[in-house]
């Protein structure tokens, strides 16, 4: 798909350069502008989710807000983390994260903020999350989300406020998960409105122990072809975790690995697109 949008991209470009001077400057700007909106955006946040090729939907975790924010309820521990994702190796093309969660009893509260940006783009997202278990098996969840996009050398802004919903089960070994983000079909408000897709998540998971795992979700947006990520954790020793993973609509093949030091958990991950090339990923996690 990538592919395909990257010669789309070259057409058009080379057919506004044919056009006279003024006319040509004026579409540049007009394309430049769609171009950005559509094609710089920001990836779901956390090493490990990178490292299992985007494979979440039934992890429990502080960044299960952005993945199926049902997994918060399983949380035992309050947790933060920061993290940094650069992607494919262009400098200032980086994702700044943050995620915390806060368990108590069968309930948790989780917040978590994004920025992703460069001299022509920026956005911000935060997000607000509740999530409960229903008992030892079942949990379900809901995140509301703010996005605010901006273009300076137009100054231009769109803002997004959306909702997600979740649901995580948990039976002996197995595990199913079932996330719908933006449920309410929200639409970028400003300059240039335009609709968010809905997307469906649904994933399963078989769990040896909580740390080794085969997990697969299939990922559907409204606007997109479907695609099927497939992730491996592997705890091959008390303190390290061997991740690796792969999806299959927008190839890439990803891996990485965990380290937990008491209270605090290290994890690292490359992502590689057959287009693009390689992400690294690294994030802390503190949990008490």
């Amino acid at each position: 798909m990538v592919h395909q949008a990257q010669l789309f991209t070259c057409k058009i470009f080379l057919y506004l350069m044919c056009q006279p001077k003024p006319m040509r400057k004026l579409l540049l700007q007009i394309f430049s502008f769609l171009a950005i909106f559509s094609f710089a955006q920001p990836v779901e946040p956390g090493a490990k989710a990178a490292a299992l090729g985007g494979s979440f939907v039934t992890q429990q975790s502080v960044f299960s807000a952005k993945h199926n924010v049902a997994g918060l309820a399983f949380l035992t521990n309050n947790a933060v983390a920061f993290g940094l994702r650069n992607n494919y190796f262009v400098n200032h093309l980086n994702d700044f994260y943050f995620a915390s969660a806060f368990a108590k009893g069968k309930n948790c509260i989780a917040i978590d903020a994004l920025y992703f940006g460069f001299d022509a783009y920026q956005q911000v997202e935060l997000g607000a999350s509740y999530a409960l278990a229903l008992n030892k098996s079942w949990s379900v969840g809901a995140r509301l989300r703010y996005a605010y996009n901006y273009i300076p050398p137009e100054s231009v802004s769109r803002n997004l406020v959306s909702a997600d919903l979740g649901i995580l089960g948990k039976l002996n070994n197995w595990r199913i998960g079932f996330s719908l983000v933006n449920f309410a079909q929200s639409k970028w408000q400003g300059r240039v409105v335009e609709s968010e897709p809905l997307l469906y998540k649904i994933g399963g998971g078989y769990y040896f122990t909580d740390q080794t795992a085969i997990t697969s979700d299939f990922i559907k947006k409204s606007n997109a072809k479907a695609d099927v990520r497939v992730g491996f954790n592997y705890n091959p020793a008390k303190n390290l975790d061997l991740r690796f993973g792969f999806s299959v609509q927008h190839p890439s093949v990803n891996f990485g690995l965990g380290l937990d030091l008491k209270q605090f958990q290290l994890n690292f991950a490359i992502a590689w697109h057959q287009q693009l090339g390689l992400s690294p990923v690294t994030d802390v996690v503190y949990a008490w």
